[in-house]
């Protein structure tokens, strides 16, 4: 989510390669259980927090 972002917030192109990557990436993360609390900004890299 953190390179999602930060993609879209600084309005970058992708090329082909780079968006199959990311797509490849979401599809093996998408079942990952993430128990974490926003406690800053989203294009914060310390953004997370554990409970």
């Amino acid at each position: 989510m953190y390179i999602e972002v930060k993609v879209a917030l600084n309005h970058l192109h992708l090329t082909p390669d780079q968006e199959k990557i990311m797509k490849n990436l979401t599809e093996k993360t998408k079942y990952v259980n993430i128990s974490y609390v926003y406690l800053s900004p989203i294009d914060s890299a310390e953004q997370f927090v554990k409970i």
